[in-house]
């Protein structure tokens, strides 16, 4: 360390400092901003010389938080070392004005004062950032100047401004007015003469003595790091006073009230050390979002979500609470406060608090450390970046690193991979659940999550073996998932067979770990999960599942695998979902997962049609190709296509089934093709209409199922043009021509094929209208009941005319 008068973390004043060395702004800082007029700088501005004041008049300590320089005993010519300050330039600078003005003020009383050496002193503090900024500071720590504006203080000139009066001094250059730093310095000592900082003569030899109570922590920066890497850093920030300063200095002020002062000094050093070192270094390594020396919005953004949690975590659970939109939105849009953070919580409880405090420095701390686990560093990254859009789950993912770092600090245990993928996998699991049904569809259900997590935190060395014991969880929802959570915490504690079969099944990637629908398939809840260890064969079964499940719905899937799947299951029932008045033969796509997804069909929540749910039929099926294999677990997709198609083939339509359109999808492949990416379909009257893209809203255009299926059947002895319409075919419309869907033709053959409605009456006087086939040729319509006849028909005419 150098030879300074000063240890590291004491507590010091400006006048200290100054007697002691000479403060140089470096060329490398940015200009003096707290004169800036902008909101955020004129809120911090007010309030820290609101803070001098009061402290001044009552004598109370105040601190200035840390302050970082670098001391050069190198300069050649120079009567004391250069202080050169890395963090804390524009608080000296503002001390600067609140000394010189209190030196004014004592020449305002007692104008017949010796300030000879006092002047020399405060003229040891230059700024070098520009020429002009640095014969400002020079001007200014002139004894005649100050003696000069002290004469000027003795009258009643409260009209004018100081400012006013120095611009019009002959020695005021105009260039002076093209200088950030000495704008500001302006309104900085405007603000102090007019908040009356300084208000009497004695408050001179205050700031001068041994009692001075505005006080700040020195820091020598050869004890932190490289000076010049430091100083980057530090001015790495841009030229307005950010967010992230005034959020900073607020957690610096509570850590100073909160911590024991070594716990206090420790945190401030971190602020500005390792923590910032693993923040500087996030957004170094983005380069693709251009992201270089703009850390603090990196800190900034961490600090934003790690505090909105801390506040879900103690707000209250029946508290009636609305925030405002832009405190809560995803992108920071205002400057945050530690107030703001505050919002509705009880009054004997505080978000920024002692705990709090930990719990951000155990992670902080963690993440820092070279040998971090990557998955939790890689949260962290991701929901400090700036450019990333963060939504519940991002938050949630946050939430469950924090506590889990923060619970085995309290253990007096290191995260380790083993612990962090017991606690990652649950909470994770329950997260993504509630992400798809409606677990986090409000701010009150997500602060209800939190709760949970933060419940979770004495277990974190090994959240299994708390889940293995059912306890009475609240806060997710779905609460399916938590008891699925319990039952396979239950299996993994219990059995290391089951352990390896329930991570074979969660390593099915489109299930996302939900996998309590092969549970059901073996009979296995909470009540009956001890037949699970007595009864091998459930192992066994459920096993076989596994296989047939991570083949049939592999990472990848194929045209080919999907219709022979959707075929082979609809000979077991109709599985078809409902979302609004339009069905859906399912879908993969995450944006439709709630509604017609085969996750939905599966969950354990999604007990339609109890007890013949429909998620059975999927079983139903399994056991069918169980019985025509005799091993599964090495089945590939080009395997299990051919076994499929066999089912299909084998099943004879059930006259009684209510859902008719599915033989048409049944025996006819071809018309798969017609259903679009969301297999949607919508019957009105009796038709069954197809979508045009992925929408079959009847005011939209739609195809019509048996057209498809005549088309699909004709298409390679005919050319075959399918129409679409716009609406649907109502009974008892008159059109003067059949509702045509469907042209075909051949040689000299012209056909088209369309809709209309028979009306019929019943012996018992009762109308009704029957949708059948038309079939147009040569001017002629005729009307058929089938697709079978009217296909029959069509083939006839073609070869017919075709001949001649």
């Amino acid at each position: 360390m150098n030879d300074i008068p000063f240890q590291n973390g004491q507590s010091i004043t400006f006048w200290q400092l100054i007697s002691h060395y000479a403060i140089h702004i470096p060329t490398i800082q940015r200009d003096y901003v707290y004169g800036r007029s902008d909101k955020a700088t004129n809120s911090v501005r007010s309030g820290v010389l609101d803070e001098v004041k009061e402290h001044l008049i009552s004598g109370k300590y105040f601190s200035f938080n840390f302050i970082y320089g670098e001391i050069d005993t190198t300069s050649q010519g120079d009567i004391v070392p250069i202080c050169k300050p890395l963090d804390g330039q524009q608080r000296l600078t503002t001390l600067y004005f609140i000394y010189w003005s209190a030196l004014v003020q004592m020449l305002v009383d007692t104008p017949e004062a010796d300030v000879t050496e006092a002047v020399n002193v405060l003229s040891r503090f230059s700024y070098e950032t520009r020429q002009t900024a640095k014969d400002f500071f020079e001007l200014m720590s002139q004894e005649r100047i100050i003696r000069d504006i002290a004469m000027w203080s003795q009258t009643d000139n409260n009209h004018q401004h100081l400012s006013s009066f120095i611009e019009e001094k002959h020695w005021f250059r105009p260039d002076f007015l093209y200088d950030p730093t000495i704008i500001s310095a302006l309104v900085v000592l405007d603000e102090i003469r007019g908040k009356s900082v300084i208000s009497n003569p004695n408050q001179w030899a205050l700031l001068t003595g041994a009692d001075c109570p505005i006080r700040f922590e020195w820091l020598d920066i050869e004890d932190i790091g490289n000076g010049d890497e430091l100083y980057i850093k530090m001015n790495a920030r841009g030229k307005q006073l950010s967010d992230f300063e005034s959020l900073k200095a607020e957690l610096e002020e509570k850590s100073k009230d909160l911590l024991p002062d070594r716990e206090n000094l420790d945190f401030r050093q971190k602020m500005d050390g390792a923590w910032t070192d693993f923040f500087w270094d996030a957004a170094n390594n983005n380069t693709a979002n251009d992201n270089r020396n703009k850390y603090d919005a990196w800190f900034m953004q961490f600090l934003n979500w790690s505090l909105w949690n801390q506040w879900a975590e103690r707000i209250k659970a029946d508290t009636n609470y609305k925030l405002p939109s832009e405190i809560l939105a995803e992108e920071i849009t205002h400057q945050r406060r530690l107030s703001d953070y505050e919002c509705g919580i009880p009054e004997n409880a505080k978000t920024i608090c002692i705990e709090t405090l930990h719990k951000i420095s155990h992670y902080l701390d963690y993440v820092s450390q070279k040998d971090s686990l990557d998955e939790i560093v890689h949260i962290t990254r991701h929901i400090s970046d700036p450019n990333q859009s963060i939504d519940y789950g991002d938050r949630m993912r946050l939430e469950s690193a924090m506590t889990y770092v923060d619970g085995m600090y309290a253990l007096h245990k290191q995260p380790e991979a083993k612990s962090w993928k017991q606690w990652n996998r649950i909470i994770t699991h329950l997260s993504e659940a509630a992400q798809i049904w409606q677990g986090y569809n409000t701010l009150g259900q997500y602060t209800q999550a939190v709760k949970a997590v933060a419940s979770f935190q004495p277990y974190a060395d090994n959240l299994i073996n708390y889940f293995a014991q059912f306890p009475d969880i609240q806060g997710f929802t779905p609460h399916d998932q938590i008891e699925e959570e319990e039952l396979k915490s239950w299996l993994i504690a219990k059995s290391t067979d089951w352990t390896e079969a329930i991570e074979k099944a969660e390593d099915i990637t489109y299930f996302q770990g939900k996998i309590g629908f092969l549970f059901a398939f073996i009979n296995i809840d909470k009540t009956t999960k001890n037949t699970a260890l007595t009864q091998d064969n459930l192992l066994d079964k459920f096993n076989q599942y596994v296989a047939l499940t991570s083949v049939i719905f592999p990472d990848e899937e194929t045209e080919e695998l999907s219709v022979a799947f959707h075929r082979a299951l609809l000979t077991k029932g109709d599985y078809s979902l409902k979302q609004s008045s339009i069905y859906s033969y399912l879908t993969r796509e995450g944006s439709f997962t709630r509604s017609i997804s085969w996750k939905n069909l599966l969950r354990d929540g999604n007990r339609r049609n109890p007890p013949d749910e429909k998620r059975y039929l999927i079983r139903d099926l399994y056991d069918d190709i169980l019985q025509r294999i005799e091993d599964c677990n090495h089945l590939t997709t080009s395997e299990i296509i051919p076994i499929l198609n066999q089912i299909t083939e084998e099943y004879q339509w059930d006259s009684n089934r209510q859902d008719w359109q599915s033989r048409a999808l049944i025996e006819h492949p071809e018309t798969w093709a017609y259903l679009g990416s969301l297999k949607q379909y919508r019957i009105e009257d009796k038709i069954c209409y197809l979508p045009i893209g992925n929408n079959t809203q009847l005011n939209g255009r739609n195809s019509e199922l048996d057209a498809c299926v005549i088309c699909g059947e004709l298409k390679h002895e005919a050319d075959c043009t399918l129409y679409v319409y716009v609406g649907r075919l109502y009974p008892g419309d008159k059109y003067d021509k059949p509702f045509k869907y469907l042209s075909v033709s051949k040689g000299n053959a012209h056909i088209a094929v369309g809709k209309e409605y028979i009306i019929t009456k019943n012996d018992s006087g009762i109308y009704d209208a029957i949708p059948v086939i038309t079939i147009t040729n040569a001017g002629k319509t005729d009307y058929y009941d089938t697709t079978k006849e009217a296909i029959q028909i069509i083939e006839k005419i073609l070869s017919s005319q075709s001949d001649n």
